[in-house]
């Protein structure tokens, strides 16, 4: 190659350089003109991303100790409500400790009074023993008053024939004494009761002496002409009349041949002045004639009384 020629070449590799140069240089030249626009277009963006990141590094800050408050406010809380709840069921176990002794305290109060009542129902009956006793010791006596008048009466008899006119009427008076006595009925004392029963009312009247002329069989106007009248109302009635209570009933039981013949043929005879219970019914005790004698029947006061029932009254 001739030196022509190669400077021909050197000077066009001089200008090619020279134009890569040159165009290196205007584009570096746009590029930070480019950049340069770019960077300070972004800055503001950037700098709000960066005041948002910070923002939101605060806010979650803040939250956090916000959620910290809260979770110490709860906790605070639920202490304050165990403590309420502790302080609730001390008072709710004091308050049942309370009653708990309330109702031991009314155990111990039932308790004495049950024992009482079982001491005044031992006393009662203890009572009622003796009372019994006696009244068993009177028809006792009663009994041998009886006895004795049979046997003055058979004395009396051998008297009349054997004995002067002065021996047969000091057997006579000894009689009449005798006989008195033993048709002498306390009225005070308690009368028969039967198993289960109790006695509702009883009308005391002291010693009464059984008198034919003195007793009389009565009826209610409510009773007479087929009609009927319930037992309570009657006896409402019969308040007002002299009645002989069940005492009678039961002597003249022990004392069938005193009973008036005339009296077989009703079909009740009732002694109001005593009144018993059995049940919740009050009930009425009279004498009746069946097939084996005098014996004692009953009858409710709910029940209608006719005219085949009567009671026994006192006359003067």
């Amino acid at each position: 190659m001739s030196e022509a020629t190669r400077k021909k070449n050197l000077v066009r590799l001089i200008v090619i350089l020279t134009i890569f140069v040159v165009i290196g240089a205007i584009i570096s030249w746009l590029l930070s003109l480019i950049l340069g626009g770019f960077i300070a277009a972004l800055g503001p963006v950037l700098d709000k991303i960066w005041d948002k990141f910070i923002d939101k590094a605060v806010d979650g800050k803040r939250d956090r100790d916000a959620k910290d408050d809260l979770d110490r406010a709860i906790a605070a809380e639920l202490v304050a409500k165990i403590e309420v709840d502790k302080a609730k069921a001390k008072v709710e176990a004091a308050e049942h400790a309370e009653v708990l002794e309330k109702h031991r305290q009314k155990a111990i109060c039932n308790q004495a009074e049950l024992e009482r009542q079982i001491a005044l129902r031992s006393q009662a009956q203890a009572k009622m023993r003796a009372e019994n006793q006696e009244k068993l010791q009177a028809q006792q006596r009663a009994d041998d008053a009886a006895a004795e008048a049979k046997r003055i009466r058979e004395e009396l008899a051998v008297a009349k024939k054997e004995l002067a006119d002065k021996r047969a009427l000091e057997l006579t008076a000894e009689l009449a004494r005798k006989t008195a006595e033993a048709k002498l009925i306390n009225l005070d004392a308690i009368p028969f009761i039967p198993g289960g029963w109790q006695i509702e009312s009883h009308q005391k009247g002291g010693h009464w002496e059984w008198d034919l002329k003195k007793v009389a069989l009565f009826q209610s106007e409510g009773q007479k002409g087929g009609k009927g009248m319930k037992g309570y109302w009657l006896k409402k009635e019969l308040e007002e009349q002299p009645v002989l209570n069940a005492n009678v009933l039961d002597w003249l039981l022990t004392h069938p041949e005193l009973i008036p013949e005339e009296w077989k043929g009703k079909k009740s005879i009732y002694f109001w002045g005593t009144t018993y219970h059995l049940n919740g019914v009050s009930r009425i005790r009279c004498l009746k004639f069946g097939r084996s004698g005098w014996e004692w029947g009953n009858y409710a006061l709910d029940l209608v009384f006719n005219s085949n029932d009567f009671a026994v009254i006192k006359v003067s």
